[in-house]
């Protein structure tokens, strides 16, 4: 179980520093706000990227995305910002209302 837990944490830390050259129009950071809708964690910041909005969005299908998960909830709950980056495509249809799919993220206060 432990070994798993470093197995993926180790992970997080390698995307997490993987960061693509067109990363900055797929970036933004701020205080997170986190919602479910469609069977999609979709996130809302309070600061947006250059080139889509403020959301973001993942499934929970992968033991990363489930670290995310918690990384981002124990953001929300304590209040401190975060840097995310996003691929693909913006989506604007519904549920994801001008949103990247989230890839990356750091909790940075």
């Amino acid at each position: 179980m432990l070994s798993s837990l470093w197995k993926v944490l180790f992970l997080f830390v390698a995307a997490s520093l993987s960061i693509s050259s067109y990363a900055g129009d797929r970036e933004a950071s701020g205080t997170v706000r986190i919602y479910a809708n469609s069977g999609k964690i979709i996130i809302k910041l309070s600061g947006s990227n250059k080139s889509c909005g403020n959301r973001y969005f993942f499934d929970l299908n992968s033991e990363y995305n489930k670290a995310m998960f918690s990384l981002l909830l124990a953001a929300q709950v304590s209040d401190k910002r975060v840097w995310v980056n996003g691929t693909g495509d913006c989506i604007s249809t519904y549920p994801y209302s001008n949103a990247y799919r989230l890839v990356n993220m750091t909790i940075i206060d």
